[in-house]
């Protein structure tokens, strides 16, 4: 075999082993004009200041700007903010105005990248770009599908969504956190193809009245009713008014109110006529029954969000930035949905913990799969029929537990992940997971039927990235997780109290706050420098085993 062979057949092994680079969303390298960025385009490597230094450094390459325009382009490289930015893009709008001064092929490209600047404001956080490109995504994704380009009208639809969620929650104190779009357009698949298909519905019903308004007026081949004569008896009463409509009954309330309940609710395993039955003791069709063509609820968002944020920095107060961020998409949805998360960050920093606890607040019933000394996929994928240990797949176990379609499972030791493929490899399963194509239709090999586990929400926690593959990381939103500060000892000592009360079984009128010497002592021994939970956690439950002990005689 030549070298060209060996290394083609290599190449084709290594995509045959992990697919990911040719079938997932693949890096920007080269920056996206408006109309692109407009369907959902990324930046140059997902980051503004990469994005932003490869459109701005041709420019001053230029000849016959102003100096005042150099100066604005290399303040705009030197600090890039939302209002460097803003101000870049009033001036190129202006230099290109100069049509004496400048030639046409300038102040085309001048045009070009100030009408690409509103989103490197709106990702930098600016509410107001946000909803100008929202208010402009609409617009065009309405005339896209009146113009019968339904795919192209999804795609600006699904945009202008996530942008007029950013309108509703501006993000400027918060910093910028280079990460890709594709995830969180991902999550509103389902908002888009139910508004292009109201929008085709209404858009029917629309032409039918027009069609009927031209039969009455005589139009569409049909003849108009013939207008009174002379010789027509008209007494001049009053034309008889129209019969009310019927009041609603009860049954129609119901009905109306179950079609309401179904529309946040989704079926997640179909028919199975077409699975081979097992045996009366292990009968996988049978042990799944209670989620089989059953709607399953998606359990919607909080109603009060500021609340559930009160609870949550209560637990995780050096959270807060983290917490903002799972939150603030919340506030448009009508269920739950974020896109794959990984948390990460120092040991004892409490990524776990926050994890759970925002499962818990948002009502998604949070399981915890642990990574550590996982080797093979099987904890992930399940065992086939024909094994002593067949079983069903995460995702299958988490939904007959919970009978929600979006439950929360949190990924613990994310960093500790096997890369064995003995059993198959744990990272390459769980990564069907965690993408929504191959979700929608992950076969679970115990059952041998698709499950559409689309809406399961995934956050990962990890001590380090370095340890996880690249394809993985790449799916998900990366938020970083610091250790608490001095600052935040309060909050969470009470927190942790209220946890070591439950786990204990103790009453909070037998085990009050925290006095004065205890305080003192958890400034001494913690709170001077901040650092683990878990070394917070046993001083806490140090306080409490010393009240029960009682002085020292």
């Amino acid at each position: 075999m030549t070298k060209h062979a060996s290394s083609s057949a290599a190449a084709v092994r290594a995509a045959w082993l992990d697919p990911t680079p040719f079938t997932g969303p693949r890096e920007v390298r080269a920056p996206r004009t408006r109309m692109q960025r407009m369907f959902g385009a990324g930046m140059v490597g997902w980051n503004v200041y990469d994005d932003l230094r490869v459109l701005v450094m041709p420019l001053l390459q230029m000849q016959g700007l102003t100096q005042a325009c150099d100066r604005t382009l290399t303040g705009a490289l030197d600090n890039a903010t939302i209002g460097t930015v803003a101000k870049l893009e009033r001036l190129l709008w202006s230099e290109a105005l100069r049509f004496h001064a400048l030639p046409e092929p300038t102040r085309d490209a001048l045009r070009d990248v100030a009408g690409v600047l509103v989103f490197h404001q709106a990702s930098l956080g600016c509410d107001v770009a946000s909803a100008r490109i929202a208010a402009e995504a609409f617009a065009l994704a309405h005339d896209q599908a009146e113009g019968g380009q339904l795919d192209r009208a999804f795609l600006l639809y699904r945009h202008a969504r996530l942008r007029a969620s950013d309108a509703q929650a501006s993000t400027r104190d918060v910093p910028y956190m280079p990460c890709p779009d594709h995830p969180r357009l991902e999550t509103l698949d389902i908002q888009a193809s139910v508004w292009l298909q109201a929008f085709t519905a209404f858009g029917a019903a629309r032409r039918m009245i027009e069609d009927e308004d031209d039969i009455l007026r005589g139009g569409a081949g049909q003849q108009a009713e013939p207008a009174p004569q002379d010789g027509d008896f008209d007494f001049g009463l009053p034309a008889p008014a129209p019969e009310a409509a019927p009041a609603r009954t009860v049954e129609a309330i119901l009905s109306d109110a179950k079609a309401s309940r179904a529309a946040l609710s989704m079926v997640v395993i179909g028919d199975l006529s077409h699975v081979k039955k097992g045996d009366r003791h292990n009968d996988p069709a049978k042990e799944a029954e209670a989620i089989v063509n059953v709607p399953l609820p998606l359990v919607a968002p909080p109603a009060d969000l500021v609340a559930a944020r009160a609870e949550l920095l209560a637990d995780a107060p050096h959270g807060e930035r983290i917490i903002d961020r799972l939150l603030r998409p919340q506030a448009s949805r009508a269920f739950v949905g974020n896109p794959p998360v990984i948390i990460w960050g120092p040991p004892g920093a409490g990524k776990t913990r926050l994890a759970r606890r925002y499962g818990e607040v948002m009502n998604l019933q949070p399981g915890i799969l642990s990574m550590a000394g996982l080797t093979d996929a099987v904890p992930i994928t399940g065992t086939p029929r024909g094994w002593s240990s067949a079983g069903f797949s995460v995702v299958v176990r988490d939904l007959l537990r919970t009978r929600i379609a979006n439950p929360l499972i949190v990924v613990d030791e994310g960093d500790k992940i096997g890369t064995s493929r003995q059993n198959g490899n744990a990272c390459d399963a769980l990564m069907n997971l965690l993408s929504v194509e191959t979700a929608a239709r992950y076969r679970d090999v115990y059952l041998q039927a698709d499950v559409d586990a689309s809406r399961v929400q995934w956050i990962i926690t990890a001590n380090s990235l370095d340890t996880i593959p690249r394809p993985l990381v790449d799916r998900c939103l990366v938020l970083r997780l610091d250790e608490p500060g001095p600052e935040h000892m309060r909050p969470l000592a009470l927190s942790i109290l209220a946890e070591v009360r439950r786990d204990r079984g103790l009453d909070e009128r037998w085990v009050p706050s925290f006095d004065a010497t205890e305080w003192a002592a958890l400034e001494r021994f913690w709170g001077r420098r901040g650092g683990s939970l878990r070394a917070l956690r046993r001083l806490v439950e140090t306080a409490l085993d010393a009240r029960e002990a009682g002085p020292r005689h």
